[in-house]
């Protein structure tokens, strides 16, 4: 049994593709494109982990953080990143209309790359399509009776 026209443009598309596709993976190397994908999952996990230490800042009567409230590992950190640390750790007390975009880019593209890698690893999905054809309609031919009449033309600029 014969190819059906569909099936064999669907293989045609299908070639195209994976020439496409071929192209790309000759330009860039996949694996250099997963290592800037882990490098950039990393930094924004580092910055959401940072923003989801708010709970262990205390605050004293005028909203500044208590001192005595860092906690003992923060101290042993360098004065920059525990300065780092207690700045994530404030944005993320914040209402979320007043965080930082950046804290909010990192969390976007966080879950964009979780759910990319989620969807890759679900393996092909399956598409059930229903083709319908239909019948080329005849050309209308004008009657008998028809009047053949001019009509003025103007071109109009």
């Amino acid at each position: 049994m014969g190819k059906t026209i569909s099936q064999k443009n669907s293989e045609v598309v299908l070639k195209q593709q994976l020439t496409e596709l071929q192209k790309l993976r000759d330009t860039l190397p996949l694996d250099q494109i997963k290592a800037a994908e882990d490098r950039v999952l990393a930094q924004s996990l580092d910055i959401l982990e940072g923003l989801m230490d708010f709970s262990v800042l205390g605050y004293d009567d005028k909203g500044q953080v208590d001192e005595n409230s860092i906690p003992f590992e923060w101290r042993l950190l360098t004065d920059h990143e525990r300065a780092r640390k207690m700045r994530l750790a404030r944005f993320g007390a914040l209402p979320s209309a007043d965080i930082p975009h950046g804290a909010k880019l990192a969390h976007a593209t966080a879950m964009g790359i979780i759910k990319a890698r989620a969807h890759e690893k679900s393996g092909a999905k399956t598409l059930n399509l229903e083709v319908s054809t239909f019948p080329a309609l005849a050309p209308l031919e004008p009657e008998k009776e028809t009047i053949d009449a001019e009509f003025a033309v103007i071109d109009v600029e």
